[in-house]
């Protein structure tokens, strides 16, 4: 049985938790500034970069592996933190890395609304500061759509694509949302909280604990006014096309969530790419059953 990996983070909270997974947790602030790694030109502001965060896990031991890294792509609106006790798993026999969506988790916001597009070109300029040639991903809804704008963009880099819960809207979709986005705007009488909890408590998943559900509602409150900007823009890609010009090998893993019969939609685009449906499982997917994850997820990356 594979030991759990080292998550390192500078989150301090995961310490206690990852301790007691027998994984060993680091406190490392990774800001990507002077001699550190800046995420692209996009995220410098007067010739300075803003901060970058992202989670990396690696075996415990010392051992090197010629296995590819691979990035986890979060949704929107949440960050790296919904992979923690999956990278404890994935992580045992390889290096893991799930960067903050830049206006996310502890990501600087970007000064403009950004599209996919330039997530996806964010994502590959940290692949380039990393040293990393060659990837596999995992991407989940919004870091779904992410994975394939640059498995599109970036054929070279990416070898595997593992897509959980695949975005796919239509126009009267698209302009409901932008009527009506979430996270709900702030509100002085705080009705706001009522309605992401209410939400948030809508949405559950199966076995997903409180503590899961609590980290995942202070992700949206973190994000502010502009944590709908991640959403809007999965919900306005085009991923039908995109994916159509994707020629890296594709595992596409279906929990009942939001997505459930949403990313059906993807099929004709998806040329016979092995599927893995969960119907007693939807958020919190990644954190209620780690271990099988990763076991679904390692089987494929390393066919």
């Amino acid at each position: 049985m594979l030991s759990p990996a080292a998550v390192f983070s500078k989150i301090g909270k995961e310490r206690a938790d990852l301790a007691e997974r027998g994984a060993v947790d680091s406190m490392t602030t990774l800001p990507f500034l002077g001699d550190e790694l800046c995420f692209n030109e996009f995220l410098k502001v007067e010739g300075e970069c803003r901060v970058g965060h992202f989670r990396r896990a690696e075996p415990r031991t010392a051992t090197s592996t010629t296995r590819p890294p691979v990035l986890l792509f979060h949704q929107s609106p949440n960050s790296s933190q919904v992979f923690v006790e999956f990278m404890a798993e994935l992580g045992a026999d390889r290096v893991v890395i799930a960067p903050d969506t830049p206006g996310f988790g502890d990501s600087d916001l970007p000064s403009e609304q950004p599209d996919i597009a330039f997530y996806a070109t964010v994502m590959a300029e940290l692949l380039a500061g990393l040293g990393f040639t060659k990837v596999q991903i995992v991407g989940y809804h919004t870091g779904a759509a992410i994975a394939i704008e640059l498995a599109k963009e970036h054929p070279e880099l990416v070898s595997a694509l593992v897509l959980v819960g695949i975005p796919v809207f239509n126009e009267t979709e698209q302009a409901n949302f932008r009527a009506s986005p979430w996270p709900s705007p702030r509100a002085e009488d705080g009705s706001h909280l009522i309605a992401e909890w209410n939400r948030s408590m809508q949405w559950r998943g199966p076995g997903q604990t409180e503590d899961s559900l609590v980290r995942t509602f202070n992700e949206k409150l973190g994000a502010g006014q502009t944590g709908w900007w991640g959403a809007d823009a999965a919900i306005h890609y085009d991923t039908l096309n995109a994916l159509q010009h994707v020629r890296a090998p594709i595992l596409f893993i279906r929990p009942r969530d939001d997505l459930w019969d949403t990313s059906l939609r993807a099929l004709p685009a998806l040329a016979g790419a092995p599927r893995i449906d969960f119907p007693d499982f939807g958020f919190g997917v990644f954190e209620v059953i780690p271990e099988l994850m990763a076991e679904k997820i390692r089987a494929f990356l390393d066919l």
